[in-house]
């Protein structure tokens, strides 16, 4: 069998899970963008709750029958590496910013942009138990003044400001176990709220400030823009389920309530 290896075709193959059910794709890099190949789903029924695993046996099984119905529909191709998105209850952004002082009015050199981004790595501190996963550039201020390009503009003080993405280190724990059960390897992860933000929200709305609003079964996502840079996100737990219980509650089945 031909194995899908991203790092060495066009193939690409992506597993989102998500609290009502765990979808896959796979498609194919071509000159007018990308071609779906193949795509499969499978309900998730209690193992993972909030978009957080709970049961690494049933996910990692729930995965591989991803993996299974896709390989089903392609031709003599074998999946072993995936890429994921990350999301769920425990997904959350905080601010930092890393400021620096100078003698003289010294020009911002492109070597000084990477030692504030290797600074802030260096000292900022997740909560306890998280994990960073992804650290989003916000925009730099020369001398009180915002300028989202420095590079090039002398001044006296620079503060370099970043959305740091954190997650509960156990969740992840619990979704690469989940992964590595199957057997699939995980090629890269990516912040699902980004994803959907730069997909649904156009670029002017990204950049004049807009909300999205993504809600799920269990959880409702919210992530700010600012021009064209995400300013904050927030995971709630509550979800459309919980509309559906409160229906069910008032003596109507589960499945009325759900349509």
């Amino acid at each position: 069998p031909k194995e899908i290896d991203m790092g060495k075709t066009d193939y690409i193959t992506a597993i989102e899970i998500s609290s009502s059910k765990i979808s896959g794709t796979v498609g194919v890099n071509t000159y007018e963008g990308i071609t779906i190949l193949a795509a499969a789903s499978t309900p998730v029924e209690g193992f993972i709750s909030r978009g957080v695993v709970r049961n690494v046996d049933e996910t990692s099984n729930a995965i591989n029958h991803i993996i299974n119905s896709l390989e089903e529909k392609l031709d003599n191709i074998s999946i072993k590496r995936a890429y994921i998105s990350l999301a769920g209850l425990t997904v959350q952004s905080i601010r930092s910013k890393v400021t620096r002082e100078f003698d003289e009015y010294t020009k911002i050199t492109p070597e000084i942009i990477n030692e504030i981004a290797e600074e802030n790595d260096r000292l900022f501190k997740a909560p306890e138990g998280y994990k960073i996963v992804r650290v989003i550039n916000q925009e730099y201020r020369l001398d009180g003044k915002i300028d989202s390009n420095p590079i090039g503009a002398p001044t006296r003080h620079i503060e370099g400001n970043f959305l740091n993405i954190v997650i509960k280190e156990q969740y992840l724990k619990q979704l690469n176990d989940s992964f590595a059960q199957a057997e699939i390897e995980i090629e890269d992860s990516f912040c699902a709220a980004r994803l959907d933000a730069e997909i649904i929200a156009s670029k002017d709305a990204r950049r004049n400030g807009c909300a999205i609003v993504n809600i799920g079964a269990d959880t409702t996502t919210v992530t700010i823009y600012k021009n064209d840079m995400m300013r904050k996100l927030v995971v709630l737990p509550l979800g459309s389920n919980n509309i559906t219980l409160d229906l069910t509650a008032e003596r109507i089945s589960y499945d009325v309530a759900e349509d």
